[in-house]
C-alpha cells in the first residue's frame, strides 16, 4: 500500500487533506501564531499522537458504524509521515560506515560493567552512527512474546522499553538454523497484517533485527558452541521507509556478536573452561570449521591447496586457514599486501586452468609466486552483497582443467564460510587497529629520530646519507635516492640507499634526460606537488618513461620536489 503514495509531494499533500478532511471536524478557530511556528517534526509528532489516541477510542467503541472511520484514520496516520519527508527529506544514510567507529562502540561494549551497561552504551551509539529512530534491545521471554529491555529512541515517537511485543513483529519466525542467514529486514508496506499492527503502534516504517546468541559450554569437549538465540538487536526507521545497505547490515552483525559476549552467563563456565575468554572460545570454533571444511575441499577435489582469505578496511587481505599438500609451502603472510580486489571490482568467480598459457601480466605472476600454483578456482564469501574474504582451491603439480561441477561445489562452499568469517571480524578489526597505530607510532618516532639526525649533520655529505639511509628503513622500500636538477632541467642521482641485489643508480645512470621535465621545467614539482604510482606498467605511462623507470629498476614510486636557496 505505500509503494503507491510516492508520488508528487503535491499529491500526497492533497490525498492527505482529503483523509482528514474526511476524518476529522472542521476546526473551531483558527491557528494561534505560536501554532503556526511549530516546527514540521512536532506538527507530525502532535498529528500521529492525536490520530493514535482517537483510533483508540474508537477501537474501544461499539459502533458498528466506527469501522470506515477506523481505516481512514490508520491511511492517514502512514500518510502523516510523507508530509513530513516532502517538505524536509531525509539526509541518505552514508554507504559505508566508519571502520573506527564500529571498533569504538565495541570497545565500549566490552568495557561495559554489567550486561545492562552495555546494552545502554549499544543502543545509544548504534542510534547516532546509524542516523535511525529508534534502536531497541529485544530479550526473548516465551514461545511467542519478548521484552524490550533497553532503547535509544528520537523524542515523540512511543517508547517500547518495558513492552512485551510478539517476536512475529521482528521477523522473528524467519530465523532458520542457516547461521549464515541471521539478518532479517522489514519494511512496513512489506509486512503481513498482523505484523503491521504491531509495526504500527511505535510508528515503524522500517525495520532491521539480528540476533544476540546464547552459547552452551560442553564439559565434555571443555569447549563453547553457538546455541540458542537469546534475544534480538532491533533498529527502527519511523519516520519513512528505508533500505538497509550491506554496511549497515555488516555492522549490525558485528555489534552483535560483542553483544552475545555480554549477555553469556560468566562464573561458572569461564571457570571450568580455566577463564578462557569467550570470543576467542567462539573464535576457536570458527577456526575449526574452517579449517574441517578446508581439509574436505582439498580431499573432495583432490587439489594441493584450499585457503580462505578475508579483507581488512583497507582492503589488505589475510590469510584466516589454508589446507595444503606435505610437498608444498603454506602461504603465510604472501598475501598480505595484495590491495587487487575490493568491493566494488571482485567478480562472481576465477577460473584459470594454467596460468602460464593464460598471458597474465608480470605483477600478477609475481603475486602468484609464493603460492607455487599452476590452476586454481577462486571464488568470493559475500554477505548480503558485501565483499568478506575470498576461497580458493589451487592445483600445484601442473595444469587442471577444471570443471563446471567444480566450479558450482566451489560456489556452495563459499556460501558456508560467511558466518565463519563474521565470527572472526571483531578479533581482526581490534589487531588491524592495533597493527595501523603500531605502525603510526613508529612511524612518527622514526621520522623524529630523522630530523633530530639532519639537524645535528655536519655537512651536506652526511645529510644526504642519513636522509637516504634512514629514510628508506623508515619507509621499508628498496630504494630512496635524491635526485638533482641541472641547469637546463636534465638531472642526475646525487645519493641513494639500496637493498642488497639492486644496481647502484649513481654509478650506472650517469644523466637523465627526461624531454617533459626539461620541457616544462620542472612539471608539477617546481609547484611544491609530489607523485605516487602504484604499477608503471597500470598507471599508463608511455612507453619512453616506462622504459626509463625500468632503468632504474622501479616497479612503483613515490616523488617528492626538495627546494633549494635559489630554487
Amino acid at each position: 500500500m505505500l509503494k503507491n503514495l510516492f508520488s508528487s509531494a503535491d499529491e500526497r499533500q492533497d490525498k492527505a487533506a482529503e483523509l482528514l478532511n474526511a476524518a476529522t471536524p472542521a476546526p473551531e478557530k483558527l491557528m494561534s501564531n505560536s501554532d503556526r511556528n511549530m516546527t514540521s517534526t512536532t506538527a507530525k509528532q502532535q498529528l500521529l499522537s492525536l490520530l493514535q489516541d482517537t483510533q483508540a477510542k474508537l477501537e474501544s467503541s461499539n459502533n458498528p458504524n466506527s469501522e470506515p472511520l477506523r481505516q481512514n484514520l490508520r491511511r492517514a496516520r502512514e500518510l502523516a509521515g510523507f508530509l513530513t519527508t516532502a517538505s524536509n527529506p531525509p539526509a541518505a544514510p552514508a554507504a559505508n560506515i566508519d571502520a573506527d567507529k564500529i571498533h569504538q562502540i565495541a570497545t565500549r561494549i566490552r568495557q561495559a560493567t554489567s550486561p545492562m551497561a552495555a546494552f545502554t552504551s549499544a543502543v545509544a551509539d548504534i542510534k547516532t552512527l546509524l542516523n535511525a529512530d529508534r534502536v531497541l534491545i529485544y530479550q526473548l521471554t516465551g514461545a511467542s512474546m519478548g521484552r524490550s529491555i533497553a532503547e535509544a529512541v528520537q523524542a515523540g515517537l512511543t517508547p517500547t522499553l518495558n513492552s512485551e511485543i510478539p517476536q512475529i513483529g521482528f521477523g522473528f519466525e524467519q530465523f532458520t538454523d542457516d547461521r549464515s542467514q541471521r539478518t532479517i529486514s522489514l519494511i512496513n508496506s512489506e509486512t503481513s497484517p498482523y505484523q503491521k499492527q504491531i509495526l504500527e503502534q511505535y510508528q515503524v516504517q522500517a525495520t532491521v533485527a539480528v540476533p544476540i546468541l546464547i552459547n552452551g559450554y560442553s564439559a565434555a569437549t571443555d569447549s563453547y558452541s553457538l546455541g540458542r538465540v537469546w534475544g534480538l538487536l532491533v533498529v527502527h526507521q519511523c519516520d519513512r521507509p528505508r533500505t538497509w545497505t550491506e554496511a549497515e547490515t555488516a555492522c549490525l552483525s558485528q555489534l552483535s556478536l560483542e553483544l552475545t559476549l555480554a549477555v553469556q552467563p560468566n562464573q561458572p563456565l569461564l571457570q571450568l573452561s580455566q577463564r578462557r575468554d569467550l570470543l576467542a572460545a567462539i573464535e576457536v570454533e570458527a577456526q575449526e570449521v574452517m579449517q574441517a571444511t578446508l581439509d574436505n575441499i582439498r580431499h573432495t577435489l583432490q587439489a594441493d591447496r584450499a585457503m580462505v582469505v578475508a579483507y581488512n578496511p583497507d582492503w589488505s587481505s589475510n590469510v584466516i586457514a589454508e589446507s595444503v599438500g606435505v610437498n608444498w609451502a603454506k602461504a603465510g603472510t604472501s598475501l598480505d599486501l595484495d590491495y587487487s580486489i575490493n568491493n566494488e571490482n571482485y567478480k562472481p568467480y576465477y577460473v584459470v586452468n594454467d596460468i602460464q598459457a593464460k598471458g597474465f601480466d608480470r605483477c600478477l605472476l609475481e603475486s602468484l609466486e609464493p603460492l607455487q600454483m599452476r590452476a586454481y578456482i577462486v571464488v568470493p564469501v559475500l554477505k548480503n552483497n558485501q565483499l568478506l574474504g575470498m576461497l580458493g582451491v589451487y592445483q600445484n603439480s601442473g595444469a587442471r582443467n577444471w570443471q563446471e561441477s567444480e566450479l558450482q561445489t566451489m560456489l556452495d562452499y563459499a556460501k558456508t564460510f560467511s558466518f565463519p568469517l563474521q565470527q572472526t571480524t571483531s578479533r581482526r578489526l581490534a589487531q588491524f587497529q592495533t597493527k595501523k597505530m603500531e605502525e603510526r607510532l613508529q612511524r612518527e618516532r622514526g621520522l623524529s629520530k630523522l630530523q633530530e639526525r639532519l639537524r645535528t649533520a655536519k655537512d651536506e655529505k652526511t645529510v644526504f646519507q642519513v636522509a637516504t639511509q634512514d629514510g628508506r628503513k623508515l619507509l621499508e622500500t628498496d630504494r630512496l635516492a635524491i635526485y638533482q636538477f641541472d641547469a637546463d632541467w636534465s638531472g642526475r642521482f646525487i645519493a641513494e640507499s639500496a637493498a642488497p641485489g639492486w644496481v647502484d643508480l649513481i654509478e650506472t645512470v650517469h644523466i637523465v634526460q627526461d624531454t617533459f621535465l626539461q620541457r616544462t621545467q620542472g612539471g608539477r614539482y617546481k609547484d611544491g606537488e609530489c607523485f605516487a604510482v602504484d604499477d608503471i606498467y597500470t598507471v599508463g605511462h608511455q612507453t619512453c618513461h616506462v622504459q626509463l623507470l625500468e632503468q632504474f629498476e622501479a616497479r612503483s614510486y613515490m616523488l617528492a620536489p626538495i627546494f633549494g636557496a635559489d630554487r
